[in-house]
């Protein structure tokens, strides 16, 4: 798969793994609404497999997934390509460093995120 070369999502890329059935979406930011995704890289930097750091975007504007190490959860703001991701919280535990850091770089580009895109089942 091609990298994509833009700074959206603090260069996250997540892979859709699954969809559920939202209600039908009013906008484009509602077609993430019930979709899950999987990091394949972060700030231009290839994802660990496993354990691997995955996001859900509920409905009622959550999210909630696996860090790498802990499962968090959180707020989250969607507009036709806005998006803005706060009050995130995580479970304690301690993991392998390697782990421990693709976590820390997942959690910081959420948060730093400004804006989305979605190609196909690539979500930047």
């Amino acid at each position: 798969m091609k990298r994509a070369a833009m700074l959206v999502l603090a260069m996250l890329s997540l892979v859709s793994c699954r969809s559920a059935t939202p209600p039908p979406p009013d906008t484009a930011a509602d077609l993430l609404l019930g979709t899950a995704w999987s990091a394949q890289d972060i700030d231009g930097r290839p994802a660990l497999a496993e354990p691997g750091s995955t996001m859900v975007i509920e409905l009622g504007g959550r999210i909630s997934g696996l860090a790498a190490c802990n499962r968090y959860f959180g707020r989250i703001d969607l507009d036709a390509g806005s998006i803005a991701i706060s009050q995130i919280g995580s479970t304690r535990m301690a993991c392998a460093a390697p782990v421990m850091e693709q976590e820390r770089r997942f959690l910081a580009a959420l948060q730093a995120a400004a804006s989305w895109e979605r190609r196909g089942d690539v979500l930047l």
